[in-house]
């Protein structure tokens, strides 16, 4: 009997030597062979290996199953392996295609297949389909009742590996009648709640967690890292608390106290047991997969007190606020292009936040420089515009004990800020008094702080602090109170506090100063959102006048304030129903802001959202369609689907379908709707 033109097939086991040697031994037995020593299976092997190479003997097909490091010579791989067990490739035969000998090798270490044969032979095995991969999840797992939405987030948590798909699907299906479904895997898995590789598991769908699956393999070879190279197991233990892409050298220069070259060799141990890869860009990558198997590995090492990852999060977060203080704006370079660069460490962030999520107060003490980089990273947040994010962070560092007096005041005024413009998002405005309450607090502790240094004898010494503290009170604290009552109405009292900011710049020699453009026209958004259109289209004249005397070479973010000065006079042209100047202005700040941010950034969303208002009142409703649809794509993505916004824009989006499917007005039928009282242009869409 032939199997595809192949007389035989073995399946051996090449995780090990052992058990290669151990199979070797049972198709010794299966072909009849002379009996050999049991205590000596090499024997074994080598007779199968001859039988193999014979002229005389069958074609065959031998797949040698889930390789391991022992498939090569173990000093080439330096390995720490005995004498007797330095690879098992002398007994493997050689094959051929005349008569047909074929050998398959499979394993998830590249470095052994390339060792086996060149880089054209080797087959990637390819992840399923996302449509395939959730059929696969719920056929295996027998649960119908999960949203399809945690499917496909969790088969992407898998990137769709249809080992690792089945072993979930195992333990939801064994785990039912304590209500595990897919909804609440994917909860629990994402906040490293699942144990990849449960022990008391019996039931015929435990094949899914076998040894030779890809976690055991992984898990095995983390141990033997661990016996050898302690240096890559500290990097494998960084790489657990940040993000799986775009992690650079220079982080982990700033993690550890090691040179460059220190750095590479460790690294290049992980790469070469493809635990992680290195793009032409030189980021690291880690699996989702292999990064959750690390985490489960290191989680159940024996040792006292809490997980030893705990210690290496806040490395990470070290690690991290270095970075950022990095790619702070050098002398003379762009505020704008700096704080792109910083927000590319938000995916590492998250994974911090997501730390102190799940873990105990005990847990999550901090030091003054820490907490000072937390703030700075929830700032970021609230500029992306995820504020629940931001708050988070916000009270995490206010929960800190022992936390300096300013960064405690720092915090409460963003965390006031953050519930002010979340309010805003949502129109909850009950959330409005309990953000005016934190600034309060925030206010509190400046004047005290103030009254302590008042009653030194030596005030001298305290001037630099003084002035730091002035600027929290004028600079921060201030205008948030001018936006939290502009948002409650109170526009005179919000004028109040917004004045004392300006003359703070007046009084302090800094009227030339670009930040002064932004404290005019925070001015200008409580006349305009008081309704007087016209007082604010002044103060706003007078801000792109401030900026046109500043040359572009002396600042490189005159042209982001010039940007957002048209965005203002967008709003104010518009309520003076100027919509022709309010749509050239419109234009603009798209274009500019889609310069500066690119095209998936909250701000050039918001300009881009003005811009359809600016053309549906224009009556350009096709262009108006298309950006509005754009815009929700791109809304609905960032936020999901019932965010306010994306339900007013999908009204929008609504009503100009409906106004696109009305019949075209003839000139006869215009000409009768005019309102002769209205004067002429004077319609009622107007």
């Amino acid at each position: 009997m032939t199997h595809n033109g192949v007389e035989k097939i073995f399946w051996i086991n090449g995780k090990s030597v052992a058990n290669f040697t151990s199979d070797m031994a049972d198709a010794a037995t299966y072909l009849r062979l002379e009996r050999f020593d049991s205590n000596l299976p090499s024997a074994a092997a080598a007779a199968v290996k001859r039988w193999m190479e014979s002229d005389t003997n069958a074609t065959w097909l031998m797949v040698i199953d889930d390789a391991g490091p022992e498939a090569i010579d173990g000093n080439d791989y330096n390995l720490s392996t005995d004498s007797n067990n330095v690879g098992f490739g002398q007994w493997i035969p050689r094959s051929s295609l005349e008569p047909k000998r074929i050998i398959l090798i499979t394993t998830s270490n590249r470095r052994i297949a390339q060792r086996w044969c060149h880089d054209k032979a080797i087959f990637l095995i390819s992840p399923l389909e996302t449509e395939d991969a959730v059929k696969f999840l719920r056929d295996r797992s027998a649960d119908t009742t999960s949203s399809e939405m945690s499917a496909k987030k969790l088969v992407e948590r898998f990137e769709r590996h249809p080992s690792a798909i089945t072993a979930a699907a195992a333990y939801i299906r064994e785990n039912d009648m304590n209500e595990m479904t897919i909804d609440r895997y994917l909860i629990e898995f994402d906040q490293d709640q699942i144990d990849l590789m449960p022990t008391a598991i019996n039931s015929r769908l435990s094949p899914a967690l076998n040894p030779i699956s890809p976690f055991a393999s992984w898990l095995k070879t983390f141990q033997r890292i661990d016996e050898t190279e302690r240096q890559a197991i500290s990097i494998l233990a960084l790489m657990c608390c940040l993000d799986q892409v775009h992690i650079s050298q220079s982080m982990l220069l700033h993690a550890f106290e090691w040179s460059s070259t220190t750095i590479l060799e460790a690294s290049s141990v992980l790469l070469n047991y493809n635990i992680i890869t290195k793009d032409m860009n030189k980021f690291y990558t880690i699996p989702r997969l292999v990064q959750q198997a690390a985490r489960h590995w290191f989680k159940s090492k024996p040792g006292p007190g809490a997980s030893p990852l705990n210690s290496w999060q806040f490395r990470a977060l070290n690690c991290l606020i270095k970075e950022y203080e990095c790619k702070k704006p050098q002398p003379g370079g762009s505020s704008i292009q700096a704080y792109l660069q910083q927000c590319h460490l938000l995916s590492h962030i998250n994974e911090f936040r997501l730390f102190c999520k799940v873990s105990s107060e005990r847990d999550m003490v901090c030091t003054d420089p820490q907490a000072a980089g937390i703030i700075s990273f929830a700032s970021l947040y609230m500029s992306e515009g995820e504020y629940r994010y931001a708050e988070s962070l916000l009270l995490f560092v206010l929960n800190q004990k022992n936390l300096d007096p300013l960064l405690r005041a720092v915090a409460k005024v963003d965390l006031g800020e953050s519930l002010r413009s979340r309010s805003a998002q949502d129109r909850n405005d009950r959330r409005l008094k309990k953000a005016t309450d934190i600034v309060r607090d925030a206010r509190d502790i400046i004047t005290q702080e103030m009254k302590a240094i008042a009653a030194k004898s030596d005030v001298e010494e305290e001037k630099p602090t003084l002035e730091h503290i002035d600027s929290i009170l004028y600079l921060q604290i201030y205008p948030c109170f001018a936006r939290l009552y502009s948002d409650r109405r109170n526009f005179k009292r919000a004028a109040y506090f917004q004045d004392l900011v300006i003359r703070y710049y007046q009084t302090n020699e800094r009227e030339n100063d670009i930040t002064m453009v932004g404290a005019i026209l925070d001015r200008s958004s409580i006349y305009w959102l008081a309704g007087d259109a016209e007082w604010a289209l002044k103060f706003q004249l007078k801000a792109l006048e401030k900026l046109r005397t500043k040359p572009l070479s002396e600042d490189p973010d005159v042209e982001s304030r010039r940007i957002e000065v048209q965005a203002a006079l967008v709003r104010s042209y518009y309520s003076l129903r100027e919509v022709d100047i309010a749509l050239l202005y419109a234009y603009k700040v798209c274009n500019g802001r889609l310069k500066l941010f690119g095209e998936s950034h909250i701000k050039t969303l918001e300009a881009e959202r003005d811009l359809s208002v600016c053309l549906e009142d224009a009556q350009k409703l096709e262009e108006a369609k298309s950006i509005v649809e754009r815009v929700l794509n791109k809304w609905k993505e960032k936020f999901g689907p019932e965010h306010l916004d994306v339900l007013q824009l999908e009204a929008r989006l609504n009503r100009l379908n409906e106004e696109l499917e009305k019949p075209p007005i003839s000139d006869i039928e215009k000409a009768e709707n005019l309102d002769p009282d209205l004067g002429p242009g004077s319609g009622t869409g107007n």
